[in-house]
């Protein structure tokens, strides 16, 4: 906010200000005229007059920054305590307003502690894998699977590369489709592939399924002909 305007000072420098300009017009108007011999007491008291001119002006320049500090300061300090009043009073309004109610035999909404992932399901899952006894020693590519405890799309995938077995792994959110944490449950599937071709799947394929795995668990699985 702006402060009030002080006429009095204004008034001051413009009487200032005309001053100094009549006395700059004289001394142009005595130099077009005819030179005179000048004193040294008349040379020193246009130096005089010249000088007090602007000091005035000048004086009067710096009551007008004084004074528009002097105004801010009490106007900030009112502010604060009204900014305060206002904060205080937003909790106040939040906990006078009740929950909205929900609509006949709606279900119970969950929890922030419910929506949030089992504690579980952030771990990884120890898998070893190992070769039926009765298949021959062999290696190629091996694609582990996490599918939801009641199937559907791949939510995890893990491609192995092996020449030996066993084949011990940690299978995690680390190999999340989508980089997030694993459902609470799921189910692993484990197969040898005889073509290294993710979108295919022979009979000479070696297989292996584990059901309802948790995060954290140690399964072991054998891989064998169906």
């Amino acid at each position: 906010m702006n402060a009030p305007t002080d006429w009095s000072n204004a008034l001051a420098v413009l009487a200032a200000g005309l001053i100094l300009g009549m006395l700059v017009f004289f001394m142009t108007r005595r130099r077009k005229a005819a030179p005179k011999p000048r004193t040294a007491v008349a040379g020193f008291a246009w130096g005089v007059a010249c000088t007090l001119a602007i000091g005035g002006i000048a004086w009067y320049a710096s009551t007008f920054t004084r004074g528009d500090k002097n105004v801010a300061v009490p106007i900030a300090q009112a502010a604060v305590p009204a900014a305060l009043e206002q904060t205080d009073a937003i909790p106040a309004m939040q906990k006078q307003e009740p929950p909205a109610a929900l609509p006949p035999n709606h279900p119970p909404l969950r929890t922030s502690e419910e929506m949030m992932p089992a504690a579980g399901a952030a771990q990884p899952i120890h898998i070893t894998l190992s070769l039926d006894p009765s298949t021959p020693p062999r290696g190629g590519t091996i694609y582990v699977i996490a599918r939801g405890a009641q199937g559907g799309h791949p939510v995890a995938v893990r491609r192995i590369d092996t020449n030996a077995f066993p084949v011990t792994l940690d299978f995690g959110a680390n190999d999340s489709m989508m980089g997030a944490r694993l459902p609470e449950k799921v189910r692993i599937e484990a197969r040898l592939d005889s073509d290294g071709d993710a979108g295919t799947s022979g009979p000479a394929d070696l297989r292996a399924f584990a059901e309802g795995v948790r995060g954290g668990a140690t399964i072991e699985m054998t891989l064998k002909a169906n």
